[in-house]
């Protein structure tokens, strides 16, 4: 009897240090436990923090298009979680023509799109939308991250540029001047029709075309084109710049251009643009007038009577 109770007491002390060991154990795995929710919960602070702080909208939409998640940013403008993205967003019944979403669901591929948006304050702007899917474990996609910058700025920059370009492409199609630009080596990379057909050319194309060294080829004398290169580097501009110049057709014409160097971030030069005024008729003039002057002045130093001016008549006496 006295072995039986002894062998029970063994039996209740082993039961007893297997169960100290089994709540120990339990006690352990829910410290672990606990430990892990909070570095999960960590985590999502962090994670929930850096989104908020991004300078975009960040939407997380679920397969009926209700938005389930809003970062900071979006949750400022719009405020409504469980409703669906095309009413809060464009104020719709129905899914949005061209919807990155619906993309999203129909694909699993990531898409975007530019939309413009009315906002709650009465502004319109201009949202670029970039649709991600979002899947579970087993790879079903249950719901898309939608995430959502104001474009509206670049736009309008982008919207500038063009009508800059625009007007530029106009006063450089139909000026009456020509207007160039080359490299410091003398190729052209753009001529205006003015200036091609004033060179003799049928076309802009066939004037770019035909040159490879202006110094060699353009100029009649090659010093005016050292000397022309050695004013715009110094100085940055040229302005009156008188040359003869080749044509086409193997004739020669005079020239005045005014013209700048334009430089790259670290000085150096990108290329050469400016105008250029057909001036041989003045010049043609001018010649004229000179060898008129010279004949008149040879007749009266060589005149046998005597010859004076006055107020501008001649005299002879």
């Amino acid at each position: 009897m006295m072995e039986d109770k002894d062998r029970s007491k063994e039996q209740l002390f082993h039961e007893l240090g297997e169960l100290r060991r089994r709540v120990s154990a339990l006690e352990d795995e829910k410290v672990h436990s606990k430990q892990a929710d909070d570095v999960l919960i960590a985590e999502k602070n962090k994670l929930k923090s850096l989104v908020d702080s991004l300078e975009y909208g960040v939407t997380i939409q679920d397969r009926k298009y209700n938005i389930i998640f809003q970062n900071k940013m979006m949750s400022d403008m719009f405020g409504q979680i469980g409703e669906k993205c095309y009413r809060i967003y464009e104020f719709g019944e129905g899914v949005c023509e061209g919807c990155p979403a619906e993309l999203v669901f129909q694909d699993g591929a990531t898409h975007g799109s530019e939309r413009k948006v009315l906002m709650p304050t009465g502004e319109t702007i201009i949202w670029e939308n970039t649709a991600i899917p979002l899947k579970d474990a087993g790879g079903n996609i249950t719901g898309c991250i939608e995430i959502v910058r104001d474009i509206t700025k670049r736009k309008q920059e982008e919207q500038a540029i063009r009508e800059s370009e625009e007007k530029y492409g106009s006063i450089f199609e139909n000026a009456v001047e020509g207007i160039y630009q080359n490299t410091p080596e003398g190729q052209y990379t753009a001529v205006n029709p003015a200036l091609a057909r004033m060179m003799g050319y049928g076309t802009p194309e066939e004037m770019i075309m035909s040159f490879t060294d202006a110094g060699r080829q353009l100029f009649v004398n090659s010093e005016d084109r050292e000397r022309y290169n050695m004013i715009v580097e110094e100085k940055g501009v040229i302005n009156g710049f008188e040359a003869q110049v080749h044509r086409k057709d193997g004739s020669t014409m005079w020239t005045s251009t005014n013209g700048r160097s334009v430089k790259d971030a670290a000085g150096r030069t990108v290329y050469h643009e400016g105008m250029v005024e057909d001036i041989t008729l003045r010049k043609n003039v001018e010649q004229r007038l000179m060898e008129s002057e010279e004949r008149y002045r040879t007749a009266i130093e060589f005149s046998n009577d005597g010859v004076s001016l006055l107020r501008g008549a001649v005299i002879y006496m």
